[in-house]
C-alpha cells in the first residue's frame, strides 16, 4: 500500500497546499513508485512532482520547477508540511481514516 499512501499524500498536499504548489487538480494525475520507494506523479498539464521518504518517515516533494515541500510526521500520527517560502500544511487523521488538511 506504499503507492496508495503516497497518493493520498501527495492529492492531501495538492488540494488542500494549493500555495505551495500553484497547479490545478485534476483527475488525469498519475503517480507511480519505484523499486526504491520514491514517488512520481504527473498530472494532465505535464506538471511533474517527486516524493521521498526516509527512514525516520520524514517526506520531501519536488515540483519541476524547483519548489520543495517537507514533510514531518509526529508521534501521534500527525503530518506538518513546510515549503521553502515559511507556508506551513498540518494535517490530521481521525478515527476514520479521514485526513484533513489545514
Amino acid at each position: 500500500m506504499k503507492v496508495q499512501s503516497a497518493v493520498i499524500v501527495f492529492v492531501g498536499v495538492m488540494t488542500f497546499g494549493i500555495a505551495l504548489f500553484p497547479v490545478e487538480v485534476t483527475a488525469q494525475t498519475r503517480c507511480s513508485t519505484d523499486s526504491f520507494g520514491n514517488t512520481t506523479c504527473r498530472d494532465g498539464s505535464g506538471n511533474t512532482f517527486r516524493g521521498s521518504r526516509d527512514s525516520f518517515g520524514n517526506e520531501t516533494w519536488r515540483d519541476n520547477s524547483g519548489n520543495t515541500i517537507r514533510g514531518t510526521t509526529h508521534s501521534f500520527g500527525n503530518t506538518t508540511y513546510r515549503d521553502g517560502k515559511g507556508n506551513t500544511t498540518r494535517c490530521s487523521k481521525d478515527s476514520f481514516g479521514n485526513t484533513t488538511c489545514r
